[in-house]
């Protein structure tokens, strides 16, 4: 499925759906209270990229699934397992590899009775006379009124559906019959049968136009004409394209994997039409659990290439951008002692100074870019640590709220207003300046005003002592006034 719903599978539901997922993940692992990291911070990063890592790895995984059923489930495909000459002779590929001569005859003999057009008939018409619900023009259309069995399905088709089903069974007995072409069918499905002459009746079947310039009558014939055109259509198309690609330049990472990938699926393509069936099996035994014939497991590899080669593709900047900032913050730890401005900057995403660096004059395009990016990053903190903070604020106040505890709330927020006005006043620096300039005049008038205090306080306390030691003229003045 490499269409429209393919392209926006990888190139913009990834997108989407990682955005979805990191905002869910913060708002329900994120504690009440507690900030949410940046959008451009460090950790916001690192989420992302390891969410749309995952999100990619899951796609591919869909992928895999969705190519299994493209090429082997799916009935309008003619690699299917329904379009399978195993399947018309009633053959499970688990048996294929073990299927002897004298098994396939047999099974060959048993169907040919089963459908023969004579039999059928008169199966039919013996079922129709048992029954009493069918009429001869019934029966030719395949219409009982009766449910029939799964088994005696055969017996409600038309006489051109029987003959043609019969005659079908027939060329693919001969062409599994003979080991020339079991061999060229079983490693390039249908078109093995184009490169026959002998199967013109399979054409319909496996839904193809056989092209008289290309035959085969040997083993060696069509294993060349099934790798030329393999090599020649897949491989060298799609290593064509890879290689205008980064010509142009556009594929910045994973060249070293996607020429990997395209060596090791051609090794075992070429492995897969050369050795026996049951080799392939024993080797891979993948192929006999999910019932693939060598050409099935073909397709499905050429299918998984070209998406492992789009999947690299999204995940090589993810990995390559987690690489730099892992090196940018381990140089930084490095450089401790730069100026504090160059670290500020250097802290910005996007100013490229990661790691410290010269701070570009301002008067420059770039110094001019990096400011730019500083300020952008500064406001979006700013509004961050404002939202975060107002959070933060009505979850203290959750406990005030209702009716009967309205009067509370209005002084805790008078009070808190008041804290606020005053500590923005203390922190103004014309308020600390002016304090600064006026701390030692208040220091000396206290001083001044302690020394005045104890001064009055001593001399008091010496003319109380003078009249207590001279009390004699005090009582002659006080006898003298009696």
């Amino acid at each position: 499925m490499f269409g429209v719903l393919n392209f926006f599978g990888w190139f913009i539901l990834p997108n989407l759906l990682t955005g979805f997922a990191q905002t869910l993940w913060y708002r329900v692992m994120t504690p009440v209270g507690e900030p949410k990291p940046l959008r451009n911070s460090a950790r916001f990063r690192r989420d992302r990229r390891r969410i749309y890592s995952t999100i990619i790895c899951a796609y591919l995984l869909f992928s895999v699934v969705d190519a299994y059923y493209s090429v082997v489930l799916d009935p309008k495909s003619p690699q299917s397992r329904e379009a399978s000459l195993y399947k018309v002779l009633e053959i499970s590929v688990d048996d294929a590899a073990d299927l002897s001569g004298q098994d396939l005859r047999s099974t060959f003999r048993k169907l040919s009775l089963k459908y023969h057009p004579d039999k059928v008939a008169a199966a039919a018409s013996a079922a129709s006379a048992k029954n009493g619900r069918a009429t001869a023009g019934m029966r030719i259309q395949g219409l009982f009124s009766r449910k029939a069995n799964k088994a005696d399905d055969y017996l409600t088709w038309s006489s051109e559906q029987i003959e043609a089903q019969f005659i079908q069974i027939k060329a693919a007995y001969e062409m599994l019959n003979n080991q020339v072409t079991k061999f060229g069918y079983e490693r390039f499905g249908p078109q093995a049968v184009a490169w026959s002459k002998r199967f013109d009746v399979l054409m319909d079947s496996v839904g193809k136009d056989r092209d008289g310039s290309l035959t085969a009558q040997t083993m060696l014939e069509f294993l060349v004409l099934g790798l030329k055109s393999s090599m020649t259509t897949f491989y060298l198309g799609t290593f064509g394209s890879i290689v205008v690609m980064y010509t142009i330049g556009y594929p910045k990472t994973g060249h070293a994997w996607r020429v990997f990938i395209g060596l090791l699926c051609m090794v075992l393509e070429i492995f897969i039409v050369t050795r026996p069936l049951s080799t392939v099996y024993s080797y891979l035994p993948v192929m006999r659990w999910f019932g693939l014939l060598p050409y099935q497991a073909i397709a499905i590899l050429h299918n998984l290439m070209v998406t492992s080669f789009v999947a690299i593709n999204q995940l090589g900047p993810i990995i390559s951008e987690g690489e730099s900032d892992d090196s940018g913050s381990a140089s930084s730890d490095e450089k401790k002692n730069n100026s504090t401005v160059a670290a500020a900057i250097a802290g910005v995403p996007g100013t490229g100074l990661a790691g410290g660096g010269v701070i570009p004059p301002l008067a420059s395009t770039r110094g001019q870019n990096v400011l730019q990016k500083q300020l952008e990053f500064l406001e979006q903190l700013t509004d961050n640590v404002v939202h975060e903070s107002v959070q933060s604020y009505r979850h203290q106040l959750l406990p005030f709220v209702g009716k009967e505890k309205e009067p509370l709330l209005k002084q805790v927020k008078q009070a808190t207003v008041d804290a606020l006005v005053n500590r923005r006043v203390m922190d103004d620096v014309e308020v600390k300046d002016a304090a600064t300039e006026e701390m030692p005049m208040v220091r000396a008038a206290v001083q001044a005003e302690r020394n005045a205090v104890s001064s009055s306080g001593s001399s008091s306390g010496s003319s109380s002592s003078q009249s207590n030691n001279h009390p004699g003229p005090a009582r002659k003045v006080g006898s003298r006034r009696r």
